[in-house]
């Protein structure tokens, strides 16, 4: 729940033992991780859950690295007690033999992920989760442009069905979208 808040030019170094690299969650607009690396981490280099920045004022990744094991995802974003919105992903590489680079696990509204790298990854580049029985369907809204996935099995999947119209909204291309 910080506004404002930046961390910048670091490298975290999980050394095995550790699950995550950075977390975030609240209401935190205008918050940067920027030029940052994380490795050896066993779950996710970054895991944002119900994070919630503005509009025109997101939480943002920015040259971000993270060096995957191979039990872990690179971003990890959870809206489960409440959505995940306004939040950018843009400039990171996602490398190694993890699970995967960016998995979004319930709601997210207003995101957006471009100009990345996904390189070598086990798994999926980006996922989105299925919902778990009984959970209904929750809006999902977003971008995803000009990113590259290489010597890897899948750049985007879907593990549930699409959802119903007027549920979700996406952009998937290489251009921001006009207005």
């Amino acid at each position: 729940g910080l506004e404002g808040f930046r961390v910048k030019n670091l490298e975290f170094d999980g050394k095995g033992a550790a699950d995550v690299g950075i977390r975030l969650n609240g209401i935190s607009p205008v918050t940067t991780v920027e030029g940052v690396t994380v490795r050896n981490v066993t779950r996710a280099g970054v895991h944002l859950s119900n994070l919630t920045g503005l509009e025109g004022r997101p939480v943002a990744l920015d040259r971000v690295r993270v060096l995957l094991a191979p039990t872990a995802e690179a971003v990890l974003i959870e809206g489960k007690a409440a959505d995940t919105r306004f939040v950018t992903i843009k400039n990171c590489r996602f490398e190694g033999a993890g699970r995967g680079g960016v998995r979004v696990d319930g709601a997210a509204l207003d995101f957006e992920i471009h100009n990345n790298r996904f390189y070598n990854l086990a798994g999926p580049g980006i996922v989105f989760a299925k919902l778990p029985p009984g959970q209904a369907a929750r809006p999902t809204k977003g971008a995803i442009t000009n990113n590259s996935f290489y010597q890897m099995p899948t750049g985007l999947q879907f593990d549930g069905p699409p959802p119903e119209l007027g549920v979700a909204w996406w952009r998937l291309g290489d251009a921001p979208a006009a207005g």
